[in-house]
């Protein structure tokens, strides 16, 4: 197994926290969420039980109650015992073919939500331990929930019905607790589900946020991956200009590493040089076409100018992210209101706002402590400016 760099403390942290409640762990993609998980996974306190899944292809209410039946029996599997809901499944769920690969039938589906109640807890009833689910990719199931029931054209909102009955069943049951990730903002799922509706299934749970590696651990990480490449160096100064120019990321580290490794010399300029090349590829081999596609999937909806003309939310997110970029100075909410009222005619100074706060959530962009806001990542600001077009105005404040 691949040694892990500087993540103790959160894999600590997150395991703090369940001792009180449950947990929303967010990260922006490539930072080492799924590095971070695996560790969450094995190094548990030997009073809690882990079950892992990953939610990304359930569409369904029931296949979520399948899941969460499968993944418990695999769990008890493995540890040599018998799992007593599986012995009176029969008469508690009905319609079951085998034990450990659950399928319910048609006429169960409507069910879904008592047959998730009393699944959780009957899992919990039967430890004394605490019963933790590490659940990836929920955002991307309630989506998935979501959108297809929209296409059906259905009165039903399982995806928040899905979200109210955990937040429930955490209030109901003592050593049941909840980690809740994904790729895709949990916010905006959220926000699209509920729609007018009050719900706020995660105000009872801890946000973690996961960010990139310390300088001192980006640095021992640099310096590993180094070696195990046979990058040979002779100035020290290469290991700064990888990690600040990457911002300490560690998939766009180990990208760049290995691009040195192709070389027959590596010194302070050619690293440069190489880092510069690899963010205008045109292979996309860091990536980072996905921080423009997924606007549209994330900032969804119309709004309307003084003029009455329809705008795309997600045109206006990235017209913000755009005046940004090209300015070195960090941006107040006023400066980024008045650049959007010149260019849309936009008068709700709220919509202002609450893109801001999406767009840090996303970790597009962040917070200083002078209430402005810049990009996060300095490599993502230079993709983005070439891959917008914006040289010609860059450098404007």
């Amino acid at each position: 197994m691949p040694k892990v760099f500087g993540r103790d403390k959160i894999v600590e942290l997150v395991w703090r926290r369940l001792e009180d409640k449950s947990v929303v762990f967010v990260a922006e993609r490539r930072v080492g969420k799924t590095t971070v998980l695996d560790e969450i996974k094995d190094k548990y306190d030997e009073n809690c039980i882990v079950i892992y899944s990953d939610l990304e292809k359930i569409s369904s209410p029931i296949e979520l109650v399948e899941n969460l039946l499968n993944s418990t029996y695999e769990y008890q599997n493995k540890r040599g015992k018998a799992f007593k809901l599986f012995e009176d499944a029969k008469g508690l769920f009905q319609n079951i073919e085998q034990i450990g690969k659950v399928k319910f039938s048609k006429e169960k589906e409507k069910d879904w939500k008592s047959l998730l109640q009393k699944t959780i807890h009957s899992i919990c009833e039967q430890s004394e331990e605490r019963v933790v689910f590490l659940w990836d990719e929920i955002p991307y199931m309630l989506q998935k929930i979501h959108s297809n029931e929209k296409k059906k054209e259905s009165l039903d909102n399982s995806a928040i019905e899905i979200m109210d009955t955990l937040r429930a069943l955490m209030g109901e049951i003592d050593n049941l607790r909840f980690v809740y990730t994904g790729s895709i903002g949990l916010h905006h799922v959220i926000s699209e589900i509920a729609g007018d509706l009050a719900s706020q299934p995660t105000n009872d749970m801890d946000t973690i946020p996961l960010d990139p590696l310390t300088e001192k651990y980006a640095r021992e990480m640099t310096e590993s991956y180094l070696e195990k490449e046979l990058v040979e160096y002779t100035d020290s100064a290469i290991i700064n200009v990888i990690c600040n120019e990457c911002d300490c990321v560690p998939f766009y580290m180990e990208k760049v590493i290995k691009k040195l490794s192709l070389l027959d010399e590596v010194t302070v300029d050619i690293t440069k040089k190489e880092i510069a090349k690899i963010i205008i590829d045109a292979n996309n081999e860091l990536e980072m076409e996905h921080f423009r596609e997924r606007l549209s999937k994330y900032y969804t909806g119309i709004v309307k100018d003084t003029n009455g003309n329809e705008i795309k939310k997600s045109s206006i997110a990235k017209e913000l992210l755009n005046f940004m970029a090209i300015s070195d100075e960090s941006k107040s909410i006023d400066e980024c209101h008045g650049y959007l009222k010149s260019v849309y005619s936009l008068e709700n100074r709220d919509l202002t706002i609450k893109l801001l706060d999406f767009l840090a959530k996303d970790y597009y962009i962040q917070k200083d402590l002078d209430n402005k806001y810049s990009f996060c990542f300095t490599l993502i600001r230079r993709w983005w400016i070439m891959a917008e077009g914006l040289e010609s105005r860059g450098g404007q404040s």
